[in-house]
């Protein structure tokens, strides 16, 4: 699948069928997360895959009342190792980058699943004490659960701000710059102008027509 056709089409599935998934797809969306980046090549999110229906229901349980998740055929759960993190970088490590790698990796998984026809949701609302418990995660840290499994649901096209209205140059809150000019796509621009010709033409028409009279006015004998 065409990269960005997966981001623009992929959306959060929240209704899965009742349909075993394949081991293979799931070691895949794993090794799809491996290859995201991470602080100074560290590599250091785990992942705890699971097909067991009585643990994702417990996982169910933890996460502030997201029982749809129960319905999910699989689960990978993203592990940081904040002790390895703060070694290195300091409390950063523990409280930015172990969090940023492991949505580097969750956003590889979501998009991978896109990709491979199956449906799955990032799940940050949890019980950090809990999950980790049933998880048996030791020094390891779980920052991300996803859901998996085979899409039960269609939803509607993600409907997203307009880019003017988020992106800015040089500076935040700057004016909008012609995007169109920038990528020098003059064929865009022309093809506005020639719309707008009509108007701009009447607009002056209109305008020559009431200098004109009041010339006129102004130099008729009196």
């Amino acid at each position: 699948m065409d990269v960005f056709k997966c981001i623009t089409g992929r959306r959060s599935i929240r209704n899965f069928k009742e349909r075993e998934l394949d081991k293979d797809d799931l070691y895949l969306l794993v090794e799809s997360a491996m290859h995201a980046p991470t602080s100074g090549n560290l590599q250091d999110c785990r992942f705890i895959v699971t097909t067991k229906k009585e643990i994702i229901h417990k996982t169910a349980q933890h996460c502030m009342e997201q029982d749809w998740i129960s319905g999910a055929t699989g689960l990978i759960a993203i592990c940081s190792q904040p002790k390895l993190q703060k070694e290195w970088y300091g409390e950063n490590g523990d409280k930015i980058f172990s969090i940023q790698n492991a949505a580097a990796a969750a956003q590889n998984i979501l998009l991978s699943a896109h990709a491979l026809g199956l449906g799955a949701c990032w799940v940050s609302g949890f019980d950090q004490k809990e999950i980790n418990d049933l998880f048996d995660t030791g020094d390891a840290r779980v920052e991300v659960i996803i859901p998996v499994g085979y899409p039960n649901e269609k939803p509607d096209k993600k409907v997203i701000e307009e880019i003017d209205a988020v992106m800015f140059f040089d500076k935040y809150g700057n004016d909008k710059s012609n995007l169109t000019l920038m990528n020098k796509d003059y064929s865009v621009i022309l093809e506005k102008e020639l719309q707008e010709l009509p108007e701009k033409s009447k607009n002056l028409i209109e305008k020559g027509k009431y200098f004109f009279k009041r010339t006129i006015e102004q130099i008729k004998p009196k």
